[in-house]
């Protein structure tokens, strides 16, 4: 549809603000006689055709003249003008309402689009949000893997100890047998073995010191793997709400991209 506008004031410029990226509708020309029309810098903008004088309409072949000044001269002008003609003039009243109706849907569509702009911004601030979230949850992840990692070492140096431990009471307990030996052969010696008696006591009380301490490492080493099992656990625990947390944060952040994706559009 071929229409041209009479009047390039705050009615004609809605009109043109509101029409020229309507696929059906060509504006073919706008009319005023105040160069300094609102309407008329936009069209000169948008590269839409401008006449000084209505009466050149006659040569675009128009469907439709969308009257927008208000008044009644140029109204009827143009209804004589174009009476033998298919170009519809549309009157001053539907000009009015148009005028009001156009006027409202370019102020919601501004609205619309602050908003947008708003939803914008706010989503952009969300996603600063998200990868300062994300980046936590990375190092999180970073921090929750070096602390699986140490308690693992943790684990084999108790293990290690313990099986130390085990070996210094099969220590003591040969130098116990060798100090009971000893005592024995002092004992058959006599007189002449009793130096040796005293050297022998000496060792069996040394393996019964060294028992009794390898005994209390022992129960420390197991108070400890049972703690490092304990940490164990939980850094499993936590190996697995922070992959949740990670594929939660993942899904936020395709949401957050489609929906900018979209508001861009």
């Amino acid at each position: 549809m071929k229409i041209g506008i009479v009047g390039a004031g705050e009615a004609g410029h809605d009109l043109l603000t509101l029409l020229h990226n309507n696929n059906e509708v060509t504006i073919e020309a706008i009319c005023d006689t105040n160069a300094d029309a609102k309407g008329l810098k936009l069209a000169s903008e948008l590269g839409v055709p401008i006449i000084g004088d209505f009466q050149n309409f006659t040569r675009k072949n128009l469907d439709v003249i969308v009257e927008v000044t208000g008044s009644d001269y140029v109204r009827s002008s143009l209804e004589e003008l174009f009476e033998e003609t298919n170009t519809s003039i549309l009157s001053a009243q539907s000009a009015k309402l148009l005028s009001v109706v156009i006027s409202d849907a370019v102020k919601n569509a501004k609205r619309l689009d602050e908003q947008l702009i708003q939803i914008n911004h706010s989503t952009k601030k969300l996603q600063n949000e998200f990868n300062t979230i994300i980046n936590s949850v990375k190092t999180l992840d970073s921090i929750k893997k070096e602390l699986h990692d140490s308690v693992k070492t943790s684990m084999r140096f108790v293990l290690d100890s313990s099986e130390l431990t085990k070996s210094i009471n099969k220590i003591a307990q040969k130098n116990k047998i060798l100090g009971l030996n000893a005592n024995i052969e002092a004992a058959r010696a006599g007189e002449a073995g009793k130096g040796f008696s005293i050297v022998a006591n000496e060792i069996q009380k040394l393996s019964t010191t060294t028992n009794t301490f390898a005994d209390e490492i022992a129960e420390s080493l197991e108070l400890i793997s049972g703690e490092i099992t304990g940490m164990y656990d939980k850094t499993e625990t936590l190996t697995g709400l922070s992959n949740k947390q990670s594929a939660s944060t993942e899904q936020l952040e395709k949401i957050l991209n489609e929906l900018r994706n979209k508001i861009e559009e």
